[in-house]
């Protein structure tokens, strides 16, 4: 398209040198072409759904390992590891390494065997938060679970150290249908859950028993 030129008489010579002078002008680039869009990051307090929807959870159920009854009249709470317990948790602490388990949390009994057990492990929890509690001590199947439920939902996985027949009797109510568990839960024995649901709907739906191991086992 052309400037409008007005012709007057005697200036058709003009009108031409204005028309051949005439050059369209670059747009800026901005206008010419429409900016890229880039993806944004939208930053919300809620994760998304499908998030929500597929996290699991990993729950790991850890009797202490093997105890001493050589002091009589020591009270239960108070019973150490056996030599015998002190190998099985190097094993274990080997096998956790090994098998990358890195819980985020670890609840923890207050008594010396569990405590002790905790201890040898130690070196292959990581940067784990570590929680002792008096109430894990006696605790039933029953108190273990309702623990687990008061957990976070922003933890992603759980180490729980505890007794007999409170853990057995978690483990059989997260997987009821597992021939493993069935039988016993011996000392130094290690059950690995993945859980779909949130902490505070745990034992509502089976979990999935990824591995049960014992210091037998391991090497």
């Amino acid at each position: 398209m052309f400037p409008a030129v007005l012709y007057l008489p005697g200036s058709r010579e003009r009108a031409e040198c204005a028309r051949r002078a005439w050059r369209p002008r670059r747009l800026p680039t901005c206008l010419a072409r429409p900016p890229k869009l880039r993806r944004t990051c939208i930053s919300t307090s809620l994760p998304p759904l499908w998030v929500t929807l597929t996290t699991l959870r990993h729950l790991h159920l850890l009797r202490h390992a093997k105890s001493s009854w050589k002091e009589h009249g020591l009270a239960d709470h108070e019973r150490p590891l056996a030599p015998r317990g002190r190998r099985a948790s190097k094993k274990l602490e080997k096998y956790l390494r090994r098998s990358e388990i890195w819980p985020e949390l670890v609840l923890c009994s207050s008594s010396q065997r569990t405590r002790q057990t905790l201890a040898l492990i130690r070196p292959a929890l990581g940067a784990a938060v570590i929680e002792i509690e008096e109430a894990l001590y006696a605790a039933g199947a029953e108190g273990l679970l309702a623990r687990l439920r008061e957990l976070p939902e922003s933890v992603g996985s759980v180490l729980l150290i505890a007794h007999n027949p409170g853990l057995h009797d978690l483990a059989l109510a997260l997987s009821p249908g597992s021939s493993r568990l069935a039988e016993k839960f011996p000392t130094g024995a290690l059950a690995s859950f993945a859980l779909s649901t949130s902490w505070s709907r745990t034992g509502e739906d089976a979990a999935e028993l990824i591995a049960f191991v014992v210091p037998r086992d391991l090497s």
